[in-house]
C-alpha cells in the first residue's frame, strides 16, 4: 500500500489535530519502531523462506546426483552394445540356413 504525498499531509494533519504537538512527536516515534520491527520481521521471515527453498533444491540436486550415478553405474552404452552384438549373431546363425539353402537353389539352377 503505497500513500501519495497529499495523502500523508492529510494523515499527518488529522493526527496533529487529534493528539496535538507534544503526543504527535511521542506518537510517531513509536509508529517509527513499530514499522521498523516489521520491516525486520517481514525480512527475517523473507530470509528464512529463501533458505529452506534453497535447502530443497540441494535435496533435489542430490536426488539426481544419486540418480546420476545409479544410471552411470549401470554403464548403458555397454550393455547396448552386448544386447546388440548378441541379436545380430543369433539373427545371423538363424539366416545362415536359409542363405545357404537359396545358394545352393540357384546354383543348381544355373548347372543344371
Amino acid at each position: 500500500m503505497e500513500l501519495s504525498f497529499p495523502e500523508i499531509i492529510l494523515i499527518l494533519a488529522i493526527a496533529l489535530v487529534v493528539l496535538g504537538p507534544k503526543d504527535l512527536l511521542k506518537t510517531s516515534q513509536q509508529l517509527g519502531r513499530w514499522v521498523g520491527k516489521l520491516r525486520t520481521q517481514f525480512n527475517n521471515m523473507k530470509i528464512m523462506l529463501n533458505e529452506e527453498m534453497l535447502q530443497e533444491e540441494r535435496r533435489k540436486l542430490d536426488d539426481l546426483k544419486g540418480s546420476l550415478s545409479e544410471t552411470l553405474s549401470l554403464k548403458p552404452k555397454e550393455n547396448l552394445e552386448e544386447t546388440v552384438v548378441e541379436t545380430t549373431t543369433e539373427k545371423n546363425s538363424e539366416e545362415l540356413p536359409v542363405l545357404e539353402a537359396k545358394f545352393t537353389y540357384k546354383a543348381e539352377e544355373i548347372h543344371g
